[in-house]
């Protein structure tokens, strides 16, 4: 180890820098996914991303207590991370809105069950190990 190497231990984030955390963690996540589909740039406004993004939405970010204060609008989640893909405009951004609202309003954003999150989860990992 150098002398200039500094070990932090794991630190719990809480409160705003937990909701951070989270947040921007998930956004680069879901944008790094989207940027892996051949030609992407076609999709742009495309309903199909619009919902599966709010589905991935929906099934990761935790239902909290309408009191509180760290409540992640799923909403702006979703316009966030395609607008960073993307670049949108305002009337983009006010489309895909539009878009989730619709979806959401159809019964189209469903929550996953736990066994079919575990089942994906456990065979993304298995495909990391054997690597």
């Amino acid at each position: 180890m150098s002398v200039n190497q500094i070990i932090l231990p794991d630190i719990k984030f809480k409160n705003n820098l937990s909701k951070h955390n989270i947040v921007y963690s998930l956004i680069d996540q879901i944008s790094e996914k989207i940027k892996l589909i051949p030609e992407y740039e076609k999709i742009r406004i495309e309903i199909e991303l619009v919902k599966c993004v709010c589905n991935i939405v929906e099934n990761y970010v935790k239902k909290k207590n309408s009191k509180d204060k760290n409540k992640v609008d799923k909403k702006q989640l979703v316009i966030d991370t395609l607008s960073k893909v993307f670049n949108y405009t305002d009337q983009e951004k006010n489309l895909v809105s539009s878009l989730i609202d619709y979806l959401f309003n159809n019964t189209q954003i469903k929550k996953s069950s736990f066994y079919k999150l575990s089942k994906n989860f456990l065979i993304s990992f298995a495909k990391k190990q054997n690597k």
